[in-house]
């Protein structure tokens, strides 16, 4: 087998798990789509809360993740408030994210970083048989700014740069996010996001273009619940995809703090048998003062579960 076969075939193995692992946030019907598109870790999200919502989190975006699922949400921030995020894969894949929103003079700056480890992967030639283990990974850092055009309208935009390792081969990209959230007074919110726009990744001889999304969503708050739903596009990976999310809180506090919630997600598009269970996500969230601890849970079904757990601290 020659040495660009053997390479590819590292390249397809690697998609294939970082593929497998976007469904965390993802309905099941997108997970099978990806592949078509590069750097599918960049659909695998950030943060407990959205993915215990499913990836619904266009129009609740509200602390430094918003960063990843719509760069306006950071607008709302009134203070300081730094996120970290570690995830446990199956496989022994792992991810970390640390972000940091800072209000400046009517704006809000964000800045984030992402790392997933992919471990060592156990390669092999085109008849299958075992070859050298190689490390795979993916890396990301963002620059982000949002603020309030009116007391409605809030915009954000985000610039990133990414990096993905394949054994001793690299390939790397800059791209953009686009954000925009406006406040009905009826406790409505409206949420629109174009994410990941830009040049794709280029490993050896062959190109691949990164999952451009554009996302949707909307949430209402009543009471001690809050609904939200999403409906994402991404055309080159033909795929469209709409998922709902819930927050329950049982109590709330004074001043209108919500100390615990329960949260719930589900792709609208997944249906019965193993796959609905694959399509569901659930989690829940504690508030102590100015630190915020979330934690995330997705069924694999035969192949196991994932967990992500968060936590926000404010300055």
């Amino acid at each position: 087998m020659s040495l660009i076969s053997e390479r590819s075939q590292k390249i397809v193995k690697v998609m294939r798990a970082t593929a497998l692992i976007a469904s965390f946030v993802l309905p099941t019907q997108s997970a099978q789509a990806a592949g078509k598109s590069a750097a599918e870790s960049l659909l695998t999200g950030a943060g407990a809360r959205p993915a215990a919502l499913a990836g619904a989190y266009t129009a609740i975006a509200n602390d430094p993740f918003a960063m990843v699922y719509n760069p306006a949400g950071m607008a709302r921030m009134s203070r300081p408030e730094m996120a970290f995020m570690h995830s446990q894969w199956i496989e022994n894949i792992q991810e970390q994210f640390v972000a940091m929103g800072l209000p400046v003079n009517g704006v809000v700056m964000g800045l984030n970083f992402y790392r997933m480890d992919m471990g060592r992967i156990q390669g092999r030639d085109s008849t299958g048989k075992a070859t050298q283990e190689f490390t795979a990974g993916d890396m990301s850092m963002g620059l982000a700014m949002s603020g309030k055009i009116n007391s409605r309208l809030m915009m954000g935009v985000k610039a990133s740069y990414m990096s993905q390792q394949i054994a001793q081969y690299k390939a790397s990209t800059y791209f953009g996010d686009l954000g925009m959230l406006y406040s009905l007074s009826n406790g409505l919110v409206l949420g629109a996001a174009a994410q990941n726009l830009g040049p794709g990744l280029k490993f050896i001889e062959e190109e691949s273009p990164l999952p451009k999304t554009y996302a949707f969503g909307a949430s209402y708050l009543l009471g001690g619940f809050r609904l939200a739903a999403d409906y994402k596009m991404r055309p080159l990976d033909k795929s469209n995809d709409l998922v709902f999310g819930m927050e329950i809180f049982p109590f709330v506090g004074a001043g209108g703090s919500r100390p615990l919630v329960a949260r719930f997600g589900h792709s609208g598009l997944v249906t019965g048998g193993a796959e609905a269970i694959e399509g569901f996500g659930t989690g829940f969230g504690l508030a102590l003062g100015d630190l915020g601890v979330d934690y995330a849970f997705k069924p694999f079904g035969v192949l196991g579960s994932a967990h992500r757990i968060s936590f926000n601290m404010k300055f």
